[in-house]
């Protein structure tokens, strides 16, 4: 994926429209701050944050 982006001049965007530079340090750091990774982090503080309708950061 980073090679294709590299190879075609892309750049990735987070959920919170910032541009990412196709590197693994940056995509990296995006992931770390996802939702996905969150969740998979402590499911159950993730999934009572949606039932409270706490603001997913």
């Amino acid at each position: 994926m980073i090679k294709l982006a590299k190879d075609n001049e892309w750049l990735f965007i987070d959920k919170s429209g910032l541009l990412i530079n196709p590197n693994s340090k940056e995509l990296k750091k995006s992931i770390l701050n996802s939702n996905a990774y969150k969740f998979l982090e402590n499911p159950h503080n993730f999934l009572d944050d949606l039932e409270k309708n706490k603001p997913i950061t």
